[in-house]
């Protein structure tokens, strides 16, 4: 398999007839940790619907600040897949920004007044996003022609996520994915819910903003999986939302 982080900077690296990993010198058990419930996921998705399965090679890689800045300049803190030379790589955060948790504060806090209560740690809510980021990767390495809007594969990453939870039975961390999705509708405090806004990789736009369509999203997905018992297809996902909006004339999110 080609490395696409050759003599970019220098990884070690575990393989795995799965899912190999590479990662920064240090962050070896926190790699494993995040491999584990990767291949975890993969494998639940298969079971599921063996289409469901990367057709290109996933490679997946947990890194420092220091080495994350060496190949991207996508914010760090949050996962990115992208594909390079023939392979789709899932970019992880070995840690989370300070800064970053601490702009989680102001937003908790006005859910708090509307009795929207976190459910946990920020980042442990980050760490439970990480399946979100390893179904973009999943997606983009079966997408073929024109790649969708953003925001259509976000709401299709979030049902295969959620679907794969399903399948492995895991009500808990679907329901506290909820949860966190909650707090943000209420305590985040944007300044447009224009959809076309989302971008991805995530924190290129107004933190508001980003944990406001997100968590939209992420629930537009669970009322979709629900209503079709989290059957649907990436496309027929995508193709669900369009038809509903030229039925009615109206935003997504809003049917």
């Amino acid at each position: 398999m080609p490395d696409p982080f050759a003599r970019k900077t220098y990884l070690h690296a575990v393989t795995d007839p799965v899912l190999s990993v590479q990662f920064s010198t240090g962050k070896r058990t926190r790699a494993l940790q995040v491999q584990s419930f990767l291949k975890t996921l993969n494998e639940a998705a298969a079971a599921k619907n063996p289409t469901e399965t990367a057709s290109e090679p996933l490679s997946l890689a947990v890194l420092t600040v220091t080495d994350w800045r060496r190949l991207l300049s996508a914010p760090y803190g949050w996962g990115v897949a992208r594909r390079a030379e023939g392979v789709v790589a899932l970019l992880l955060p070995a840690t989370y920004p300070p800064r970053l948790i601490a702009r989680w504060d102001a937003v908790r806090l006005r859910a708090g007044r509307q009795g929207v209560r976190a459910p946990g740690s920020v980042t442990a809510y980050l760490d439970a996003l990480l399946g979100l980021e390893w179904a973009h990767a999943l997606l983009l390495s079966n997408q073929q022609g024109r790649a969708p809007r953003p925001w259509l594969r976000e709401v299709a990453a979030a049902h295969l996520y959620q679907a794969t939870l399903v399948e492995l039975k895991d009500a808990s961390r679907l329901e506290y994915l909820n949860a966190w999705a909650r707090v943000q509708q209420a305590g985040a405090a944007p300044q447009t819910d224009d959809l076309e806004g989302f971008a991805y990789p995530r924190g290129k736009q107004p933190f508001d903003e980003l944990l406001w369509l997100q968590s939209s999203l992420w629930l537009k997905a669970a009322q979709l999986g629900t209503k079709h018992s989290w059957t649907l297809s990436a496309p027929e996902v995508r193709e669900q939302l369009r038809t509903e909006a030229e039925k009615t004339f109206r935003h997504p999110l809003t049917l």
